[in-house]
């Protein structure tokens, strides 16, 4: 409400954000399904939930114009989402250290060791996509 008064009448505010969590293999490539299986377990364990701002923003006095998905890749293949990939990948592997059965973590282990063949340190096929939701919100006057 106090973003809301602070805007001269008809200004826009803008909220972006991420609604899952980054994935960096192709579909169907190899590592890809058990990204895929880390990515759904730590969202039902609540990872990156986030709210639906339509209504916070309405209660706060503003007309919600827009809401849009986003769904920005990178695909180069660069050092960057390597190394991005390696971060967000470890932090995956320590939450889920505790939960998850020891063969399970082994083939995840395979995306994070950089001599293995599945490692994101060797992948030259790497995309990072960073799913995001965007409002898009006006104050009314």
């Amino acid at each position: 409400a106090r973003v809301c008064r602070s805007l001269a009448p008809g200004g826009l505010l803008m909220v972006i954000e991420m609604d899952g969590l980054p994935t960096f293999l192709p579909d169907g490539a190899p590592g890809s399904r058990i990204e895929a299986h880390a990515c759904e377990t730590l969202l039902a364990a609540g990872w990156n939930s986030h709210p639906d701002w339509s209504r916070t923003l309405d209660l706060a006095g503003f007309d919600v114009i827009a809401r849009r998905a986003l769904n920005p890749d990178t695909r180069a293949a660069t050092a960057e989402v390597a190394r991005y990939a390696e971060r967000h990948l470890g932090d995956v592997r320590e939450a889920l250290a505790a939960t998850w059965p020891s063969d399970e973590l082994t083939a995840f282990d395979g995306l994070l060791e950089p001599g293995h063949p599945e490692s994101v340190a060797r992948r030259d096929d790497l995309v990072a996509r960073n799913p995001r939701t965007a409002w898009a919100a006006r104050r009314p006057g």
